[in-house]
């Protein structure tokens, strides 16, 4: 499915980002770090290929799950957009019908009443720069297919951002208006997409990636800072950067190949910091600079120490809370925490995969597990180590 369309680039591409599906379903926090929504990872079609999804809210404080939007609203949303003040929830329901696609929002407040449900908008220029145009003939599954679409909502609260695999889209709330870009989404993108100056957002553009290079190299390498009216700036990838990034890498795809370990602690989520987007990265971070238009790279102490004990220790994945002190992490099969005092506690065994989402405010975590019966389990972990809530879901 993806492009390039080389077996093994897909297979690492896979194995690195994805739970299911072909956009990273992400657990989305409220910015008061009091909940998360997200979607139920898995779907069931029906015979016409429409999709049937649940949109969830866990509430921290009250330890009470429930349905925001129930089955059958056919929609694939891996990413809900959640408003500033996580009153409203936005989902986007992307569709084929015959050789035309077309994509639509709706948002609901957290009872699951319907606030606002826009007209349907032909797409007239899909790019499809990473996945496969779901209108041909050999990739189709029905007359009627829904596709995957990620929401992003501007902190103002004045649009929302559409990704999917045939590009972007931005709704306009005050006119009620689509407006579509020739960028694209990409599941290796490893920070918010929206730039923090509210301007606009961070895409790729093109898809254009070397012979050999690897997936995440050339995604850093097109990156482009996209303005809302459609201006689009390329920042420019260290070349030594790149060098030392395609060599990782590759390291790390032999290795899975192989069947041994991934590196540890290779890829974490960024965050955006007085405009800078801070992306960890082995002994420092990525930096990303949508001002300057540059990604380079920065040593980082506190990220070296991390690092060290990772590999010392045999970790997979993991993320620090609070004040670092306490670590969660995917190790072997389990997911565990340790403390600096008390060692690992096991939090969940027979985990095949897990992924991490802090807290805006980083004293939690919730870490949705995929485990070895096919269950996909989510706890959520306060800065002490200690679970504060568990439950599974299909």
């Amino acid at each position: 499915m993806w492009h390039p369309c080389r077996w093994r680039e897909r297979l690492i591409l896979l194995s690195s980002v994805v739970l299911c599906g072909c956009l990273p379903d992400d657990i989305v926090w409220l910015q008061d770090s009091g909940g998360f929504v997200f979607s139920s990872p898995r779907s069931s079609g029906s015979s016409d290929g429409a999709e049937i999804q649940s949109v969830f809210h866990y509430d921290v404080n009250k330890k009470t799950l429930h349905v925001v939007i129930p089955p059958g609203a056919m929609h694939r949303t891996t990413r809900p957009g959640v408003r500033l003040d996580g009153q409203r929830i936005a989902v986007a329901q992307l569709w084929t019908r015959g050789d035309d696609l077309f994509v639509h929002v709706h948002t609901v407040d957290l009872g699951g009443k319907v606030d606002v449900w826009s007209e349907p908008y032909r797409i007239t220029n899909p790019i499809f720069g990473w996945g496969e145009d779901p209108r041909k003939k050999e990739n189709r599954h029905g007359s009627f297919q829904v596709q995957e679409a990620a929401v992003a909502w501007t902190r103002d609260g004045r649009r929302l951002l559409v990704s999917h695999s045939g590009g972007q889209a931005q709704y306009d709330f005050k006119n009620h208006t689509f407006r579509e870009y020739d960028t694209s989404d990409n599941p290796l993108l490893p920070i918010d997409p929206l730039l923090p100056d509210g301007s606009g957002f961070l895409a790729v553009f093109p898809w254009d990636a070397p012979p050999g290079e690897p997936g995440y190299v050339s995604m850093l390498r097109n990156l482009v800072a996209v303005r809302w009216e459609g201006e689009k700036r390329t920042l420019r990838l260290d070349p030594e950067l790149a060098a030392t990034l395609s060599k990782l890498e590759k390291e790390n795809e032999q290795a899975f190949l192989k069947g041994t370990r991934r590196n540890p602690y290779f890829r974490r989520r960024g965050s955006w910091q007085d405009g800078i987007g801070i992306v960890p990265y082995r002994r420092g971070n990525v930096v990303i600079d949508p001002k300057d238009l540059t990604v380079t790279y920065r040593d980082d102490p506190a990220a070296a120490r991390l690092w060290d004990w990772a590999e010392r220790s045999r970790v997979d994945a993991m993320v620090p809370l609070g004040d670092g002190q306490v670590t969660i992490a995917l190790r072997s099969a389990e997911v565990a925490v340790c403390k600096p005092q008390s060692g690992w506690k096991v939090l969940a065994s027979g985990v095949q995969d897990a992924d991490f989402f802090p807290s805006p405010n980083k004293e939690l975590a919730a870490v949705r597990c995929r485990m070895s019966n096919g269950v996909f389990r989510i706890i959520v972990v306060d800065r002490n180590g200690e679970t504060i809530g568990e439950f599974d879901t299909l």
